[in-house]
């Protein structure tokens, strides 16, 4: 597979992130500080999510906020496409809460799911009325509900996702039978993928979280939604089945990224592969967004580890960004 093909791992590894820091980082708003006791008895994101995933997105805001990188990226009030700012509608801006956003894609055939669950010090009441009012602007009906604990709200006049939230957290975004199976995770009546095997061993694999983390399993023939069929057969990236990419922001931007691999020489090709991306990155702009790069091949693994130039890097996202608004 030739480097022009590699755009779509690109996005899966690069952008994906970036755009979640783009919507979702803004310094906080002021605020009285939470109780100390509520903070500790916060569930993390991932307590929200149930137990089996194929990909898991995990975001610190509160590490982001805090960056040189984070900052740069913050603006203006949230908008909404066609809409306007989020604070306009709302009269506040409910991303100014999230401590923690984490995104899930489930394992299961047919149409694609997605979970989202953002933890912070929510009003239950603000949010379902801040959800209805952007609803109404966009010409749908909103149906409040009660689900346990959880208020909810979604568009009685068509199917997509619904909202759910409970005072204190979490804010839960989801469509049907995923979204009741994050319900019963967040109430503690299924298992979670806090303790999720794969997932826990391939975070530990890159020492935790970060301030962005992403871990991923694979199906056999998944790079055939990206590329062509002789293309993904060809490609060691198509024999990779699981991996985990770990960001932090402070004191430098830097990453570790970890891809499996079945045997040696699969790793020698995943090895090339991987120089041939640091490389296009590399020249991707100037400043050269990429300050040090080690790759080594481990028993059925490769590990890149880099270190960015925080100009370079802020100009690689901001340019990732633009092209995909454009």
């Amino acid at each position: 597979m030739s480097v022009s093909s590699t755009r779509p791992e690109l996005w899966i590894l690069i952008a994906a992130g970036a755009a979640s820091l783009w919507a979702f980082t803004r310094p906080r708003a002021s605020h009285p500080a939470e109780p100390a006791a509520a903070s500790a008895r916060r569930a993390p994101a991932l307590a929200a999510l149930p137990r089996g995933a194929q990909l898991v997105m995990r975001v610190d805001l509160g590490q982001v906020r805090k960056s040189a990188l984070g900052a740069a990226l913050t603006g203006g009030g949230r908008e909404i496409a066609g809409l306007g700012s989020l604070s306009e509608i709302c009269e506040f801006d409910p991303t100014e809460q999230i401590d923690e956003l984490a995104i899930a894609v489930p394992e299961q055939r047919g149409e694609p799911a997605l979970g989202i669950v953002a933890t912070g010090d929510f009003d239950a009441t603000r949010i379902i009325d801040c959800a209805a009012k952007v609803l109404t602007r966009r010409g749908g009906t909103p149906a409040p509900s009660r689900l346990g604990e959880f208020s909810s709200i979604r568009d009685r006049a068509r199917a997509g996702a619904e909202v759910a939230v409970r005072s204190g957290g979490p804010v839960i975004v989801g469509e049907g039978e995923y979204f009741r199976a994050m319900l019963d995770a967040a109430d503690g009546r299924s298992a979670t993928l806090l303790g999720d095997e794969a997932h826990t061993t391939l975070r530990d694999a890159v020492a935790g979280h970060g301030a962005l983390g992403v871990t991923f399993v694979t199906r056999p023939g998944w790079l055939t939604r990206w590329a062509s069929d002789d293309e993904a057969l060809s490609a060691p990236l198509g024999a990779v089945r699981a991996g985990a990419l770990r960001v932090d922001l402070e004191p430098s931007p830097r990453a570790t990224l970890l891809l499996s691999c079945p045997a040696e020489p699969t790793c020698q090709e995943l090895g090339k592969w991987a120089e041939q991306l640091i490389g296009k990155l590399r020249g991707s702009v100037e400043p050269d967004p990429i300050a040090e790069a080690k790759l080594t091949v481990e028993p059925n693994a490769i590990r890149v580890r880099i270190a960015f130039d925080p100009g370079g890097l802020q100009k690689l996202v901001l340019g990732l960004l633009l092209e995909k608004g454009q």
